[in-house]
């Protein structure tokens, strides 16, 4: 029998070409089907048949479909590729699936197998692989997965409330005496709808990103244990960079999918995004770079320690948590930031009692996790 072959079958199985019907194409405006033909041949074929003897002879009978069916269903779907890449030219290609396979009965060891491989479901608008378009995957040759994987995403703007805001401008009114003092000044952070009994707060809005990944599996990687992994990653953050999101911004949401005995099945993971943070000693906030900075471009290699708001607070001394996987005083997007206020009693105010931050406590709660669990 021969050793293991080019796609991975067990040497056990003898895996055929046939030159000459092997490797037809079609292409057309809307589709591309590609079809390889193989003969199939193993002794296992025959040795796991069932059999049975004709009644009163001595003729035995060999019963086969159901042992040939299950080894070569195992031999197709768990062992040859489920995509292949068909090159249109030096940069541009198209993604096509196993689509279908027929296999005929040479005799009860050699079976001829047609497999087939078509466009996907989009319609052909995974094109121009390594460009950015379609979903053939990342753009410009950044190397996010080893399969073949489809992404889908939203972005939008979502409420949230905070407590402190930096002030523009803080003006008294005109009946209060010339010598009254003004609480807050101009340019530095102070907190929002301040009263003897409560910090009110603003409601604002911030940055939402979500998006899923959808990788197809054959049905030999749709175990239960894999199942079980996965939703014990449910809820956890990224402790490695993700997909080119920084480590600690990334949530796992959840998953959904549809295991097949037979077919190659999409399963989607579902994640949200929280940009990581730093606090700095100064009067105005900065938004990461929303362009990426790549530390290599051969692979591009993207620089995710960058990645993180700066938020400037003028009450308090700049960040100093050693964050072990960003740097120093970067939080995960994923922290709780709550402030503690005291009562400050000034003579020369109206009222003569305000509201200072006096303590700001950031908290951590979710666990990290290796995301190549996911085995993308």
């Amino acid at each position: 029998m021969a050793d293991v072959n080019d796609y991975g079958g067990p040497d056990s199985v003898d895996y055929i070409e046939i030159e000459g019907e092997s490797r037809n194409f079609s292409v057309s405006k809307k589709s591309i089907s590609k079809t390889f033909v193989f003969v199939i041949q193993s002794e296992t074929f025959l040795a796991n048949a069932t059999t049975s003897y004709l009644p009163g002879t001595n003729t035995e009978l060999i019963f086969d479909d159901t042992s040939v069916q299950k080894e070569l269903m195992g031999v197709f779907w768990g062992q040859f590729p489920t995509t292949y890449l068909f090159w249109l030219d030096d940069n541009n290609a198209v993604m096509l699936y196993a689509d279908s396979m027929e296999a005929k009965q040479m005799n009860f060891a050699r079976w001829r197998v047609s497999i087939t491989y078509s466009i996907p479901d989009d319609n052909g608008s995974n094109l121009s692989i390594g460009t950015g378009g379609g979903e053939t995957g990342p753009s410009a040759g950044e190397q996010n997965s080893q399969r073949y994987t489809q992404v889908s995403f939203n972005g939008s703007a979502s409420k949230m409330t905070i407590q402190k805001a930096k002030v523009l401008e803080c003006q008294k009114a005109l009946a209060l005496p010339a010598g009254e003092a003004i609480p807050f000044t101009a340019g530095l952070w102070y907190p929002i709808g301040v009263s003897e009994e409560e910090i009110a707060g603003a409601e604002v809005y911030a940055r939402e990103f979500k998006f899923q990944i959808t990788q197809y599996l054959p049905p030999n990687r749709f175990t239960y244990a894999y199942v079980r992994r996965l939703s014990r990653l449910i809820t956890c953050l990224n402790r490695f960079p993700f997909f080119g999101f920084a480590p600690e911004s990334v949530m796992f949401m959840g998953y959904s999918g549809e295991s097949d005995l037979y077919e190659i099945v999409p399963l989607t993971l579902e994640f949200e995004v929280k940009t990581n943070f730093a606090f700095y000693q100064q009067p105005n906030s900065i938004p990461t770079d929303p362009s990426d900075d790549f530390v290599s471009s051969n692979p591009p290699v993207i620089d995710y320690t960058q990645q993180y708001d700066i938020i400037g607070d003028s009450s308090f001394p700049p960040s100093a948590y050693a964050n072990p996987l960003m740097g120093t005083g970067i939080y995960s997007g994923w922290s709780i930031v709550s402030y503690i206020y005291q009562k400050k009693i000034l003579a020369n105010t109206a009222g003569g009692i305000l509201r200072i931050p006096s303590h700001r406590t950031v908290y951590g709660y979710y666990d990290t996790q290796d995301f190549n669990q996911f085995l993308l």
